[in-house]
């Protein structure tokens, strides 16, 4: 089916995930549903078996790497909702990097372009491929009934202007000076060199202060 923009074109094309058919809702517009719509050709043959893909617990609004099928993508609507996943078209994978119309891109090589997360590694969060903008956090479920107790992974997304560096998503300072934080207005960025090298720490206004973008200060 076509997911279409608010002008009525075509956003990207998805395929409807496992044993789902692709069909019309009381209003018209496609949907993915567990039961064969009537007029489905019984000659056309079921759709292969595959691992069931859980949907992700959102950490934030946007779009998130499915942590073991390259191919599926995950939609979140907001914190702590459920996600919606679909699957990219035949011979396309999701591109962690995109910023085009589509989060889907051609296949090219299947160990770069097939990350999965490592939940045996130990370590807190953990990098998902060669990603710097999403990583992931494995932790047992606790109402598991399974020996030992199921896995279960949650993916996060850093914001603009910061990338993963393996423990949190640090600011990229990129020249001298003060810069805001896009999650806070009470504290900001500090970027310097030191020893030749730039780097950057989050400080925080004093009181009540809020950080003023255009003049660079708390104010």
């Amino acid at each position: 089916m076509n997911i279409c923009d608010e002008t009525g074109d075509v956003f990207f094309t998805v395929t409807c995930a496992g044993d789902t058919y692709c069909t019309e809702d009381v209003a018209g517009a496609a949907t993915c549903e567990l039961d064969q719509p009537a007029d489905c050709d019984d000659e056309v043959p079921s759709p292969p078996e595959t691992t069931p893909i859980e949907p992700l617990v959102c950490t934030a609004e946007g779009f998130f790497p499915d942590p073991y099928e390259c191919n599926v993508f995950h939609y979140c609507s907001g914190y702590g909702l459920q996600s919606d996943f679909q699957t990219c078209p035949e011979n396309t994978v999701f591109n962690p990097e995109f910023n085009s119309s589509s989060p889907c891109k051609a296949k090219e090589d299947d160990e770069s372009d097939c990350s999965q997360v490592d939940c045996t590694e130990n370590s807190v969060f953990k990098h998902f491929g060669t990603s710097e903008k999403y990583f992931a956090y494995c932790w047992e479920d606790p109402d598991s009934t399974a020996d030992p107790k199921e896995i279960k992974v949650s993916m996060f997304m850093c914001i603009e202007g910061t990338s993963f560096d393996g423990v949190q998503c640090a600011f990229q300072c990129k020249e001298e000076g003060n810069f805001a934080n896009p999650r806070s207005s009470t504290t900001y960025y500090q970027c310097y060199y030191a020893n030749e090298v730039l780097v950057g720490r989050m400080l925080t206004c004093p009181g009540s202060r809020q950080f003023d973008e255009n003049l660079k200060i708390c104010r």
